[in-house]
């Protein structure tokens, strides 16, 4: 799937149409189908407000993943602190995921991540729980 591909599924995903799009970008509506047409390319600028307008990474938008979900977006339960959601960001850059000495495609790497990520937080919330009944 090329880059206008998925601006075209994720635009549909968000029933926004072109106009949204192109208002929220400062340009035309005609520009911006050329985008999604492939008959022209965004400039890095625009690819980031693609991505923060639509919420997916810059990844996704390049077609080195298909994933969607922008790094930078942690779900962390509500009482997660700013320090549990670094942890868990560290935690999850150590970890290096590997299947029979071959690394994963980027899409099964976040598949086991979103897996560790919630077997992170059970563990935080029982070492939580524990904490506070010693008190």
């Amino acid at each position: 799937m090329d880059l206008g591909d998925r601006l075209r599924k994720i635009r549909e995903q968000k029933k926004m149409t072109q106009s949204d799009v192109g208002k929220h970008l400062g340009i035309t509506r005609q520009a911006y189908t050329q985008y999604e047409n492939g008959k022209r390319n965004p400039d890095p600028e625009t690819l980031v407000k693609l991505a923060d307008l639509f919420d997916v990474s810059m990844d996704y938008l390049a077609g080195r993943t298909d994933d969607p979900t922008p790094e930078h977006k942690v779900t962390a339960p509500d009482w997660a602190t700013s320090r549990d959601k670094r942890d868990l960001k560290k935690f999850l850059g150590n970890t290096e995921i590997m299947f029979d000495g071959v690394p994963l495609t980027d899409e099964d790497r976040a598949m086991v991540q979103r897996v560790l990520e919630g077997i992170f937080w059970d563990a935080k919330k029982m070492n939580k729980r524990k904490r506070s009944d010693k008190d």
